[in-house]
């Protein structure tokens, strides 16, 4: 049975309640107040790692990463020195807008990361990061349109070193965004998705100092962000029927953690990877350079808020000057492993997987168990939490493009770009624990509840009276059982980008820090 007549999605990236909360209770958005009194709302449970890309599909078809094929911002190429940068045709289950369009139904995707050019729907798709600029409206009558001709994708990144100006730039992009929205909102639809990136790029800027309540000319423009970001959920309401319903999610949260434990660095120490060019004189870098605060220095820093200012500050200062992980690229023919940046994952450098690779089958399984039990060390000795092989953190047709083993921090963030090993510097970055929010007719608000990113696609298909496909990891948060047998079926076809929208793609990336 359809519960829904329209479905409308707003996605916060990198949004937490840890945050949002109170800003919802100081006035800062009282939409998103009001709409937490009437509505079921809590955490939503990301994917490992909670980063964009993965994310974002896994919300998008309902299926973890060994289902989805996306692991992280960038896909291995033919050596472990290589990789391409994710885009929708690497997405490799079928998302919900498809399955909705397949029904008979309207839709309208506004930014929404790894579904976007070539995805093949009917409906208006605005692309995200991930998609090459000249194909971020589409279809192409809307682009010399306004205000469609004035939608950008990415923020002006020059304006960093003034936060003020950069959080301000935000705000336009933003501001476009949402206009864009507006005018489709107001065409013939049944389901539609709109995702504001803003969150995120002010959240690794100045999460540390939103949660502390600290002030500055920069906060007081991010504060202005959220007020404004209030404002469009006003307008989305609005103009909502009775039989409509509102969703809110985000792909993952944000913390402050403290220190970081490059996986990298300390693969070059132990002799898993060689450098290209100088491997001694990197391998001595990473033993040698460690800036840092003592950790009862950190630990203080969640309870003064004057301490994070003065420690954020000498990790700014001390980072302009260090070889960060991203200038580390590894010798092809010498590496035996190596890790993706924000993918909390270890590669080897394996003959069966990559046409350059080095590792024959029994190497692999070799180096594959003392890897394991180094890491096994490591999460006694309390630096991570535990390491997992691939097969036992994901599920599915796709886990032969996972990462061999897999790191879960404990408190020290993991693969985050650093000079050394492990430090005690503070860091904004990504949380598990992300939002969600339902609000339609005959819902009834239960407190705080926790749910998985994995629900979202079923629910979103409930809502329309669709079964729910029996292979999705998720389960409907409205009711309903999957249908036996069936199964949500491969992406719709689209072409691989060009080798030049893939270097543009990369370099926006590589200019985020996702190297």
């Amino acid at each position: 049975m359809r519960v829904a007549k329209r479905v409308l999605l707003v996605g916060f990236d990198g949004a937490t309640w840890d945050l949002l909360d109170r800003y919802a209770k100081d006035g800062t958005m009282p939409t998103l107040q009001n709409l937490r009194e009437s509505s079921r709302w809590g955490d939503l449970r990301s994917t490992v790692p909670p980063v964009t890309a993965p994310a974002w599909a896994a919300l998008s078809t309902g299926m973890n990463p060994g289902k989805s094929g996306v692991f992280s911002f960038h896909v291995p190429a033919d050596s472990i020195a290589r990789f391409r940068a994710t885009t929708s045709s690497d997405v490799k289950a079928a998302t919900f807008p498809e399955l909705l369009e397949k029904s008979g139904l309207k839709t309208q995707v506004v930014n929404l990361p790894t579904f976007s050019y070539p995805k093949k729907v009917k409906g208006a798709v605005l692309g995200d990061i991930l998609c090459p600029p000249e194909h971020a409206v589409q279809p192409p009558e809307l682009r010399g349109k306004e205000p469609f001709k004035s939608y950008r994708t990415f923020p002006n990144l020059s304006l960093k070193h003034d936060l003020p100006s950069y959080v301000q730039d935000i705000r336009d992009l933003e501001r476009t965004r949402f206009e864009c929205a507006r005018e489709l909102f107001q065409a013939d639809w049944d389901f539609m998705f709109v995702m504001f990136s803003g969150t995120d790029w002010v959240q690794h800027e100045l999460y540390g100092d939103l949660v502390h309540g600290l002030k500055s000319r920069a906060v007081s423009a991010a504060e202005g962000f959220y007020r404004d970001l209030d404002s469009y959920v006003d307008w989305f309401v609005a103009r909502l029927g009775p039989d409509d319903w509102l969703g809110l999610v985000s792909d993952h949260g944000f913390q402050v953690s403290p220190g970081a434990f490059n996986i990298n660095r300390w693969l070059l120490r132990e002799g898993y990877l060689r450098q290209r060019g100088n491997p001694a004189g990197g391998a001595k870098l990473a033993s040698r350079v460690a800036v840092g605060v003592p950790s009862r220095i950190v630990a203080a820093v969640s309870r003064h808020p004057r301490l994070w200012r003065v420690i954020v500050g000498a990790w700014r200062s001390a980072s302009g000057g260090l070889s960060l992980a991203g200038d580390l690229r590894p010798d092809t023919a010498a590496t035996v492993a190596f890790s993706q940046d924000y993918s909390w994952g270890v590669r080897l450098n394996s003959k069966r997987r990559l046409k350059a690779g080095v590792l024959g089958e029994a190497e692999e399984m070799r180096v594959l168990s003392e890897l394991r039990g180094k890491f096994d060390a490591l999460a006694a000795s309390g630096l991570i939490e535990k390491c997992l092989p691939a097969g036992e953190v994901y599920s599915g047709p796709h886990v032969r493009d996972a990462p061999d083993l897999v790191l879960f921090p404990r408190h020290r963030s993991i693969s985050v770009p650093g000079a050394s090993i492990v430090d005690d510097l503070p860091r904004n970055g990504h949380s598990m624990d992300g939002v969600f929010l339902l609000h339609g007719r005959g819902v009834s608000p239960q407190g705080r509840e926790t749910a998985r990113i994995y629900d979202i696609s079923p629910t979103v298909l409930t809502l329309f009276g669709l079964g729910v496909p029996s292979d999705v990891d998720g389960e409907s948060l409205v009711g309903g059982a999957k249908s036996e047998g069936a199964t949500i079926g491969e992406q719709t076809e689209s072409r691989p980008l060009s080798s030049e929208e893939e270097r543009v793609v990369e370099e926006r990336l590589r200019s985020l820090g996702y190297v």
